[in-house]
C-alpha cells in the first residue's frame, strides 16, 4: 500500500511541478532551520558550560566591553571638536 501512495505522489508531484518544487524546497528549508536552531539553543543553552568560574569570564568580558565602549566614545568626542 505503501509504494502504491508513493507512486501516485510521484505521479502527481511531476504533473503538477509549478506546486510541488516550491513546496519541496520549502519544506527542505524549514527542516534545516530547526535543526540549526535546534543545534544551536542545544550548544549554548542546555549543555553545561565548559568554564570554571563564570562569574569571573562575565567580569572580564563586561570590562573589555565598557573598555571599547569609552574609547570609541573619547574617539567620537575627540572629532566632534
Amino acid at each position: 500500500m505503501f509504494i502504491q501512495n508513493l507512486r501516485f505522489g510521484m505521479r502527481l508531484a511531476s504533473r503538477h511541478s509549478a506546486f510541488a518544487f516550491p513546496a519541496v524546497l520549502i519544506l527542505a528549508l524549514g527542516i534545516g532551520v530547526n535543526t540549526t536552531m535546534f543545534s544551536v539553543m542545544n550548544t549554548l543553552h542546555f549543555m553545561p558550560s565548559r568554564i570554571a568560574s563564570q562569574s569571573v569570564f562575565l567580569l572580564v568580558v563586561r570590562k573589555k566591553y565598557l573598555r571599547s565602549r569609552i574609547s570609541s566614545l573619547e574617539l567620537a568626542s575627540t572629532n566632534v571638536t
